[in-house]
Formats: C-alpha cells, structure tokens, sequence
C-alpha cells in the first residue's frame, strides 16, 4: 500500500449534527453517526448515499449537500461524469436517476419493476458509446443464511442501450442458487469484467469471483475464483493503474467467523487477463476491524476509503485516508 505523506498540520476538531470533523492531514477525515446510512459511493467531489433508504449527499467534510426524502435508494451505482445513478430500491424497482453539477436531480425514471427485488446494479459506457447495465434479480430467500433454508435463486442481467431509455435485453452473466452480491463491472484492454461475491449462506466465508465477456455482455466466460472462500469477502472497488488491475475488498480473513465485526480492508493485485495475481494485502486504516467497505478513490496519489463502522451495530460511516 502506498503509505500517505505525513502533513504537518493543526488538526481541528468540530461536532456539527453528529458528525465529527478532522483535517485533510489526519487519516480519519469525517465520521458520519447520525444517519442510518446504507451503500455509500464517492461522486465527483461529494458523496452519495442512502440515509434509512432515500437519496442524500453529503460534501466531503461530512456535510450535507441534498437529500431527496423522497427518491428511495438502497443500491447504488454511479457513473459521475455523466451525470448518471443507477439505484435498485426495496420497492422492486430500479432506477435511473439524472443530476446535475449542483446535485439537483434533473429526472428520476423508473428502468424496470420486478416481483422480486433487484439489488446490486452496474453501469458502463462502453469506447463505441453503448451503455451496459447489469442488476441481480433475486427469485426466493434474500440473503439466506440458515442453512436448513433453501437459497433464492440470484441471477445477474444484462441489458444495453444506446440512449438510457430504450433497452435490449443481453445475455446473463450467473445464475446460481447462492447469494450473488456486491457485483462490480469494468472495462478494460477491449474487455468487459464483471467481480462478485458468492457465497453459500449470508455472512459466512465467500469467494470473489470474475468473468469476462469479448462481445460486449452478449456472452460471458467461465467463472474464475481470484478470492478464496478464506473469509466474509466483500468486494467494494476497482482501480486500474496501468497494466494492473487493483480490486479492494473488506473480508474477516484473520478473524474468521466474525463477518462484519472483524473484517479489515484488503487489497489484490492482478495482471491484465487475472492470470496472475496477489491477494489479502493488509490496507491499514484508522480502523483495523469491524469494517464494511463501500467504495475507494485515487486522488492526486492519495488513496481515500469510504466504509462503514461497526456496520451491525453503530454504523457511522468513515471517510479515510
């Protein structure tokens, strides 16, 4: 991990609603323990999140910016330079939701209702300009973890549209009587990547997956494990430098068996095709367990982390660097 320049600077301290302030040159920025927050994203110099399922920003001092009590969000996926959020809610729907540089919300335009709910969606604009969707669709048990309890059956759609409004329905990426979550899609080197989770029971140990697809998410390779089921692995992020590419997860792997409560953040590290890799590389942070990673950023070659804290119990979300 590259380790972040020390400043010297005066570190000032502020509770304003809950939130606790520290400077730009401590490796805790904010501490957000006010709000019942869920998935959380960086967006352009802010922050998106949902606070007890509805829409809300908050600036990168921890301060709101907008919240929306009345647009429901409970998955998030963003595409900031253009304007674009893709949001599965607990009504069955999933959503897309246009903003503009000031964080108003230019439309919000139903995408397509289920009977089941649809978690975890992704979106990708492709070189030539075509827009790639993908969302699990959960039929049965929604995070199954009793094992005496038959699993719902967790498939991963694809969908493609030239103008965010008319779609295509593609082929589907995994369909498997496991809990698919967390899924993350990317292109690079002319292909098309998509990461997930997969686990047999909810909170138990789990495996990070990858498939590719050469055309475009018509058609998809044969899964590829690139995380053990050593932990509670959650994938949260991918950053491309270079050649490499770099995913960030939060997994229990040195306190197994305590999920949430004792997972720290990680790092792997792959080659171009994900035939060669390194795994599990320890990323220190202010908090070393009880951490459930949301999103991570590369910014002038400092690296931020937005995670929950204690996400069972106290749930205060963290912004690190």
């Amino acid at each position: 991990m590259k380790k972040v320049a020390l400043l010297i600077l005066i570190i000032c301290f502020s509770i304003v609603c809950g939130i606790g302030v520290k400077s730009l040159g401590s490796e805790k920025i904010f501490e957000i323990s006010k709000y019942n927050l869920t998935d959380s994203k960086f967006y352009n110099d802010a922050i998106i999140s949902g606070n007890d399922g509805h829409l809300i920003f908050f600036d990168k001092k921890g301060r709101v910016i907008k919240e929306y009590n009345d647009i429901l969000v409970n998955w998030i996926y963003t595409v900031p330079e253009e304007g674009v959020v893709i949001a599965g809610n607990s009504n069955r729907e999933l959503r897309k939701i246009v903003i503009d540089s000031q964080y108003n919300v230019v439309s919000n335009d139903i995408l397509f209702e289920s009977e089941n709910l649809m978690i975890d969606p992704t979106i990708v604009k492709s070189t030539d300009g075509k827009w790639i969707l993908s969302f699990t669709e959960i039929q049965g048990a929604v995070n199954n973890a009793d094992e005496n309890v038959k699993n719902g059956q967790y498939t991963v759609h694809t969908y493609c549209s030239w103008d965010l409004m008319e779609w295509e329905q593609m082929g589907d990426i995994v369909s498997e009587s496991r809990n698919i979550e967390d899924g993350d899609m990317f292109e690079f080197d002319g292909r098309l990547y998509y990461i997930y989770e997969k686990e047999k029971l909810d909170k138990k140990p789990s495996q990070i997956c990858m498939k590719c697809s050469e055309d475009e998410g018509y058609t998809w390779s044969e899964e590829k494990i690139i995380v053990p089921a050593d932990g509670d692995n959650e994938p949260a992020a991918i950053i491309i430098d270079g050649e490499e590419i770099q995913l960030y997860y939060s997994s229990d792997f040195e306190n197994s068996g305590m999920s949430y409560n004792g997972a720290a953040i990680y790092k792997a590290i792959y080659n171009k095709d994900f035939s060669e890799g390194e795994i599990n590389i320890p990323v220190k942070t202010l908090k070393n367990k009880g951490i459930l990673l949301y999103d991570v950023s590369k910014e002038e070659g400092k690296i931020y982390f937005l995670y929950s804290k204690n996400y069972l119990t106290e749930n205060a979300l963290i912004l690190s660097e």
